[in-house]
């Protein structure tokens, strides 16, 4: 078993049954022209690792289990960093193949919403896909890089968090350095994630409630409780995941609330279909 395909056709009759409780197998797609992906390449200036060719041959793009992985219509090659993605996490960042630029070509490479931001994760796609598997079919999903700051388990991308955390904190510590001439040696950044408690404490603060007038106004709007509620459920996922300070989030919030104002009435039209109804003030 050396080789993407045959990984992929040893799990195929597979079902999994997910963190939900739903069953999911992996789904597959017509492969691909190789006069298609010569195409691609040529258009691109690129040559395409082997194991990433020889996939889209024989699937262009799959599903598999919970997660999708892209047919070469959707892939973008990033071609400062010689990177071409192949599955969307759906929050900004991406998994790539890497075309031989920083990285060994073929390995596996994370995005963190740029090409600015990438942490390797495997050596090559047949690795990945053999990690993967065996962590949904233990787990049920495959865990982002960030969930690992509440979940206890040594998974695919668990060196990928530990990567991030440490760029992020050198970074702070950079920063720190460059701005202050004398560091007094007691004192540390908070460097750990933010919790939901904790924002949700910031946007029930006096200081944020004028912000949230402000946003009222310009929106033409009332934010009662239950859209305050509303607001408040759309972040919490994605707030878990994050990495800034929550002094940062807090002044983000008082000094864009103009900003924010333009987006409130798509956030409580929009949130999971429903249409409420909003008062004008």
């Amino acid at each position: 078993m050396n080789n993407v395909i045959e990984i992929i056709k040893l799990h195929c009759n597979e079902v999994i049954v997910e963190e939900d409780g739903t069953k999911s197998t992996i789904e597959l797609r017509e492969g691909i022209r190789s006069e298609t992906i010569s195409k691609f390449e040529f258009d691109n200036n690129i040559e395409l690792p082997i194991d990433l060719k020889n996939l889209l041959l024989f699937s262009n793009g799959l599903n598999l289990f919970d997660l999708t992985v892209m047919p070469l219509e959707e892939m973008e090659v990033f071609s400062l960093t010689k990177v071409i993605s192949f599955h969307n996490w759906g929050n900004g960042d991406f998994d790539c193949v890497s075309l031989g630029g920083d990285y060994p070509k073929g390995s596996v490479i994370f995005m963190r919403h740029s090409e600015g931001n990438l942490t390797p994760v495997v050596d090559n796609l047949t690795d990945w896909f053999i990690n993967v598997i065996q962590e949904i079919k233990t787990t049920g999903t495959l865990y982002h890089p960030f969930d690992y700051e509440q979940v206890n388990y040594n998974g695919v991308y668990k060196e990928v968090y530990n990567s991030l955390l440490k760029n992020e904190e050198s970074d702070l510590l950079n920063e720190e350095s460059e701005n202050s001439p004398i560091v007094d040696s007691t004192m540390k950044k908070d460097t750990r994630s933010v919790t939901f408690a904790e924002v949700e404490a910031v946007l029930r603060d006096p200081i944020y409630i004028e912000a949230a007038n402000t946003i009222a106004e310009k929106s033409y709007c009332k934010i009662d409780n239950n859209h305050f509620e509303i607001i408040v459920n759309i972040i919490k996922d994605d707030i878990n995941h994050s990495i800034f300070a929550l002094s940062d989030i807090k002044n983000f919030v008082i000094n864009n609330a103009e900003l924010l104002s333009k987006f409130v009435p798509f956030i409580l039209d929009g949130e999971k279909g429903a249409r409420l109804s909003i008062g004008s003030v």
